[in-house]
């Protein structure tokens, strides 16, 4: 078992094998596209509260497959790769999810084998401008420190010098237990 977790990007494979290909090909759901996607969606915020439509997401598809379909001794049209994208908006939770997927044919000698891949990556929907912490609580040694200035979160900084001893345009981010101590020139 390998169960999704949320922001916790994935991949992982198994192989199956087939005694029997000619009833696998079209009764399998595993090598169906659509059993991926269809009739199921995913929380937008994980809740413990009743289900309501709009905390629900829907699984889309890039692009449709269509079903498997045995052609002689080869069934056509089978998943062999599943990766899914889950687009996510801070604190507004999931705001889409899209599968997309790869098809090969398996041949149908007895004992055929074909290798899944399945893949569940997570991005952020809108820019990012969280800042490195510097622990919470307390610091981290080694991590650059956060003041506020103006009701704005910045790293505190001080002058840097160049080598020929003025102040650089450059400022240098202080961190928790470093000590610093530097000099410089104005021109």
């Amino acid at each position: 078992e390998n169960p999704a977790g949320f922001l916790e990007s994935k991949s992982t494979s198994c192989i199956r094998i087939f005694t029997n290909l000619t009833s696998s090909c079209t009764n399998d759901p595993a090598l169906d596209a659509a059993s991926y996607y269809r009739d199921f969606s995913v929380l937008k915020v994980p809740i413990n509260l009743t289900v309501f439509q709009p905390l629900q997401v829907r699984i889309t598809p890039f692009s449709v497959p269509a079903s498997p379909v045995l052609i002689g001794n080869t069934c056509y049209n089978v998943v062999s790769e599943v990766i899914y994208e889950v687009e996510f908006n801070g604190i507004h939770g999931i705001q889409n999810v899209s599968v997309q997927f790869k098809v090969d044919n398996i041949y149908g000698n007895p004992r055929s084998i074909l290798q899944q891949r399945f893949s569940l990556s997570f991005w952020n929907k809108s820019p990012s401008f969280t800042k490195q912490r510097s622990g919470n609580p307390g610091y981290i040694t080694g991590a650059p420190l956060l003041a506020l200035y103006n009701g704005t979160q910045q790293y505190v900084t001080i002058l840097q010098n160049q080598d020929n001893g003025q102040c650089s345009e450059k400022r240098y981010r202080i961190r928790f237990r470093e000590n610093v101590r530097t000099g410089c020139q104005f021109k």
